[in-house]
């Protein structure tokens, strides 16, 4: 329990048991409370506590309502994140608010499952899902490029008489 709790809970009861005394026997005189007076020096001090108490209440309040404003932000910044990426519309239309898609090479393509192959050669930017190289044949005149998934196959047959491949 903080100290601040002990003290207002027993100050609580010794008040309780003043008033029950003086309920009990309200035609006693009731003691005579000098006025207390403080000095200056103390009376300034008091301000400075006073102040310091005030200041760190009010810094953990902040604190303490930054952490909740912070995690309001985070679940709704996850939130919007999940939607984007899930929808393709949304997640396309958000790409375009990022980035100038007039400038030149950057086209974007959001593919299902799909993947790609690039090499020094070709690039391709879309190939079934699970197919993979399987064969690669380079000449000075023709290039070819054979994926494979399963007993399927895709080729990739390039040639040109004008062209040296490396």
């Amino acid at each position: 329990m903080p100290r601040n709790e002990i003290f207002e809970k027993a100050l609580d009861l010794m008040i309780d048991e003043a008033l029950n005394i003086y309920a009990n026997n309200p035609s006693a005189p009731s003691p005579e409370v000098p006025e207390v007076q403080f000095s200056p020096e103390h009376e300034e001090k008091m301000q400075k506590l006073f102040k310091k108490v005030q200041r760190e209440d009010m810094l953990r309040r902040i604190k303490s309502a930054s952490k909740r404003v912070a995690c309001i932000l985070l679940i709704v910044l996850t939130v919007t994140g999940i939607s984007i990426s899930s929808v393709s519309a949304w997640r396309e239309h958000f790409m375009k608010l990022i980035y100038n898609e007039n400038s030149p090479n950057s086209d974007l393509y959001f593919l299902p499952s799909a993947s790609g192959y690039m090499d020094s050669n070709i690039t391709a930017s879309y190939l079934p899902q699970g197919f993979e190289l399987s064969k690669k044949t380079v000449t000075s005149k023709e290039l070819i490029y054979r994926f494979k998934s399963g007993n399927h196959f895709l080729e990739i047959r390039i040639s040109d008489p004008y062209l040296k491949f490396n």
